[in-house]
């Protein structure tokens, strides 16, 4: 059983979250780390901030004579460990029932196996299968929030 962390960002000015897995690379790449200091008064700030905050954040510290910001990158989704696993359960529920049905098909009709072409048309609705399981996951995609 491999056991993997998972980290929880909050969002140090609005408060919004996420959670990533803790591993090298795994940081949501559109959050931002920040850190202020002021070393007068003895302070000095740090934290995580979401992308739209990073954002405003970014504009309101630009001089006003500098150049406008180059434009966001385009969004990326992001599948949390949860995505994953019911992405993979709907690939192996796809998969075993495709299986069930040609070993039905095949029990059907016993006397099919002495047949030398019995094998022939296993694969024939393979791309049909897979263009449903497809259609599948893209819709599960788009129910994400971030999808």
């Amino acid at each position: 059983m491999t056991a993997t962390r998972t980290i929880r960002l909050t969002c140090d000015r609005c408060g919004a979250e996420v959670t990533h897995d803790d591993a090298e690379g795994h940081r949501p790449r559109d959050w931002e780390r920040f850190a202020l200091s002021n070393n007068a008064r003895g302070l000095r700030l740090d934290g995580d901030l979401c992308p739209s905050c990073a954002v405003q954040v970014a504009d309101a510290l630009r001089h006003p004579d500098a150049a406008p910001p180059p434009p966001p990158a385009p969004a990326r989704l992001d599948l949390t460990l949860q995505d994953h696993r019911l992405l993979i359960a709907d690939a192996d529920a796809a998969i075993r029932t495709a299986i069930s049905e040609a070993v039905a098909e095949f029990r059907a009709t016993p006397t099919r196996m002495l047949d030398p072409d019995a094998f022939a048309d296993v694969l024939v609705n393979a791309g049909v299968h897979a263009e449903a399981l497809v259609d599948r996951m893209r819709a599960r995609l788009k129910e994400l929030p971030r999808g």
